[in-house]
C-alpha cells in the first residue's frame, strides 16, 4: 500500500511539473503598439479653463513630444550601433587603442603657468600692464 501511494505521488508531482512548464510557454505577451494608439487631436475636445486655445496647449506640445521622441529614438540606435561596430573592432583587433589623453580636449596645449602664481589675475602682485611695459589710458 505505501509503494503504491509513493507510486501515486511521483506520477502526480511529475504531471504537475510538465502541466507547469506547458502553462509558462504559453504566457501571453503584453500588447505595446510601436505608435500611440489615440490621436493628440482629441485634446481638442477636452475642457480648457485658460485662454490658450487646446491645440498649443495641449495638441502641439504632444506632436513636439512624439517628433522628439523619435528623433531620440534614432540617435540612440545610431550610437549602439557606432558602439557595436567600435566593440567589434576592438574585439578583432583593427582598431588601436590610444591612451586617454590622446586627441581629448582636456589635453590641448595652451598657455603655461605655474603654481600659486598670481600676476594673472592680481596686477598689485607683480602682473598686470604695468608690469608688461603698458601704461594705462589717461
Amino acid at each position: 500500500m505505501i509503494h503504491h501511494t509513493r507510486l501515486l505521488a511521483m506520477l502526480v508531482l511529475g504531471f504537475t511539473l510538465l502541466q507547469c512548464d506547458q502553462v509558462l510557454a504559453q504566457r501571453a505577451r503584453s500588447y505595446r503598439p510601436s505608435r500611440p494608439t489615440t490621436s493628440p487631436y482629441l485634446n481638442l475636445l477636452r475642457p480648457n479653463t485658460s485662454g490658450v486655445p487646446n491645440y498649443y496647449s495641449f495638441v502641439r506640445p504632444e506632436q513636439r513630444q512624439r517628433e522628439f521622441n523619435l528623433h531620440e529614438r534614432s540617435l540612440r540606435q545610431q550610437q549602439a550601433r557606432k558602439l557595436g561596430k567600435i566593440e567589434s573592432d576592438l574585439i578583432q583587433g583593427q582598431a588601436p587603442i590610444h591612451s586617454t589623453g590622446t586627441g581629448s580636449g582636456f589635453m590641448m596645449q595652451g598657455t603655461r603657468s605655474s603654481f600659486m602664481a598670481p600676476s594673472r589675475y592680481y596686477p598689485q602682485a607683480g602682473g598686470g600692464p604695468q608690469a608688461r611695459g603698458i601704461q594705462p589710458r589717461r
